[in-house]
């Protein structure tokens, strides 16, 4: 019986021990909602100049929308909205044009 009651005890702190999720996949999400992840991604874009990208965020994932004059601009967005905290996913939609229309 005192064998059961340890192995009863070591699953239950094992099980409470196993419940933190920590990872890609699971960074920070549940301390951020969508509206903070949004409003951080477009502080970081807006201190790095990218003030006209628009941003979305759904369950952690990121969404980018606009214009930017080269594919590089469009590449640095993406991975400055990859490491603000909270994020899980970006989707980058952002047009590489010539002219940026206002």
């Amino acid at each position: 019986m005192k064998k059961f009651a340890i192995l009863v005890s070591a699953v239950a702190f094992a099980g409470a021990v196993g419940c933190v999720h920590e990872g890609p996949h699971y960074r920070n999400v549940r301390y951020y909602g969508d509206a903070q992840i949004s409003a951080a991604v477009e502080s970081n874009l807006d201190s790095h100049g990218l003030q006209s990208i628009e941003v979305s965020t759904s369950d952690g994932t990121v969404y980018l929308d606009g214009q930017v004059r080269d594919a590089g601009l469009r590449d640095y967005a993406g991975r400055l909205a990859s490491r603000t905290r909270g994020v899980t996913r970006v989707v980058n939609n952002i047009d590489v044009v010539r002219r940026i229309r206002a």
